[in-house]
């Protein structure tokens, strides 16, 4: 691994090399970030539940540049589905 190549970016390659395609990538909000602002993202989804309140938590990634494909409500949660613009 080196500095001047993003840790994102080096994963993504290392799992091209394995012929690894696919990934779903579950995190916190900075590592889902970091994914966000490298560009290194096909899908999102965005699962929210207005019916519970547990007080003050981390922001979400923020998502730039993308469009709402879809949207699913399984009991009190909605999922949202985004891809890039």
């Amino acid at each position: 691994m080196t500095d001047d190549v993003s840790i994102v970016h080096q994963v993504s390659n290392a799992l091209y090399q394995l012929k690894i395609l696919s990934v779903i990538v579950e995190g916190g909000a900075t590592l889902l970030q970091s994914f966000v602002d490298e560009g290194m993202w096909d899908e999102a989804r965005v699962i929210s539940n207005r019916q519970l309140a547990i007080g003050n938590g981390l922001p979400a990634p923020f998502l730039t540049d993308c469009e709402k494909t879809g949207e699913q409500n399984i009991f009190s949660d909605t999922i949202d589905f985004y891809k890039p613009a």
